[in-house]
């Protein structure tokens, strides 16, 4: 597995990858409505654009293809992590995680934070992530 920088090229896959993870990895934490609502974030390229310039924004690669990407702002927040419904369970998000916490220390941050989803609750727990205010979307 590799790490690569994110660039506007790669827009269109990272958005694909983050639709069908949405679509099929959460589907067993949140019904249909949300689900649809949440993908439809993908629609926004140019909130996207603006993520991929403006924080450290990687994806990895497995077997040439992407597996997941991970973003992280100046600040310590872990902005986005996503693996591709096919790449669960083989270790990407926890080789994103480490080069997020590489990536938090180099900039002097002696902590991450993060919102996250319910999904992805049991993994930040074991990266020793603490739940600080549970959030509810109607």
């Amino acid at each position: 597995m590799n790490i690569h920088e994110a660039g506007p090229e790669h827009l269109d896959e990272i958005l694909e990858l983050f639709r069908e993870t949405i679509l099929h990895v959460n589907k067993g934490d949140y019904d249909a409505n949300k689900l649809k609502a949440w993908a439809a974030g993908a629609e926004d390229k140019e909130r996207w654009a603006g993520k991929i310039d403006s924080q450290y924004f990687v994806f990895a690669k497995l077997n040439g293809k992407m597996a997941g990407f991970s973003s992280i702002d100046s600040n310590g927040y872990l902005d986005t992590m996503f693996v591709d419904k096919n790449c669960q369970k083989m270790g990407v998000a926890s080789f994103l995680y480490a080069e997020m916490e590489r990536k938090a220390l180099e900039q002097s941050n002696d902590k991450i934070t993060s919102d996250i989803s319910i999904t992805a609750r049991p993994f930040f727990e074991r990266k020793g992530f603490t739940v600080l205010k549970e959030q509810r979307v109607p």
